[in-house]
């Protein structure tokens, strides 16, 4: 049997986590797992280990989607929410026995890519599992006429918007009063505080092309996972385009039985 590699990936700005992953290498290696820290496009991995907390996890998926790994991951929650997380920092241990043993489930969330055209040139191209923003930079409102396979969503004037994902659905696109999205394969439009506080959203089917253009008399600052683009901001005319990526994130989700201190 072929020796199994996992890749770890820690906060380093948390102490807890730093040591967990020494600890957590220590452990894979005795179970005869090999251990990487850093993944190249020539690496194969059979899954990789997140210890912080959601941003921790966040990040990690988005290393193994820019080399179109699917890889599942481990998260351990080394922060606050850890809403990614299927462990506590308690249960590492016995976390990492269930991955080194294959017992564990999946759980295949989807991700979504953006092409920013400008003058008919990509200008940018970027991947998120939760969600991409696009907030106003001046004082009024802005009207953004977004399409769903080419079939206007008539959505009111607001200060920017977000298309989410399910994952995505359930944190900043919620807090900005977006719809639950209740299937894996499904988005949201929603418009960042609308005019008149209603109906400024909309559920689009997963496997649709969303696009839209940049208002005019607005220049809108973009986010990616909650990260702002450095450099870079939509100017009127730009076309976005929105659609699911060819790769997916799968989360390894620990059977509950398993989920005990160690």
């Amino acid at each position: 049997m072929a020796k199994k590699t996992a890749l770890i990936v820690y906060n380093p700005l948390n102490e807890e986590a730093i040591k967990a992953s020494q600890r957590a290498q220590i452990y894979l290696e005795r179970q005869n797992i090999r251990v990487i820290r850093q993944l190249h496009k020539k690496s194969k991995i059979d899954f990789a280990v997140s210890l912080g907390g959601d941003g921790t996890a966040l990040w990690t998926a988005k290393i193994l989607a820019q080399l179109g790994f699917e890889a599942p991951v481990l998260a351990v929650n080394f922060g606050s929410v850890g809403a990614l997380c299927t462990a506590q920092k308690n249960q590492l241990l016995k976390a990492l026995d269930c991955a080194a043993k294959g017992k564990y489930t999946t759980d295949r969330r989807l991700r979504i890519e953006m092409t920013v055209m400008r003058k008919g040139k990509a200008i940018l191209s970027a991947h998120a599992l939760n969600e991409f923003a696009f907030n106003r930079r001046k004082e009024r409102a802005v009207a953004i006429e977004v399409t769903d396979n080419d079939i206007p969503l008539n959505l009111p004037k607001g200060d920017g918007l977000i298309v989410a994902t399910y994952t995505g659905s359930k944190a900043y696109a919620l807090s900005a009063g977006g719809k639950m999205i209740r299937r894996k394969d499904g988005l949201a439009a929603i418009v960042i505080c609308p005019a008149g506080g209603v109906g400024g959203s909309a559920l689009i089917d997963g496997s649709h092309k969303i696009i839209f253009m940049a208002p005019r008399g607005n220049v809108l600052a973009i986010e990616v996972d909650g990260h702002q683009v450095k450099g870079l901001k939509l100017n009127p005319d730009d076309t976005v385009v929105i659609r699911k990526s060819k790769v997916s994130t799968i989360f390894m989700k620990v059977k509950p039985e398993n989920q005990i201190s160690g």
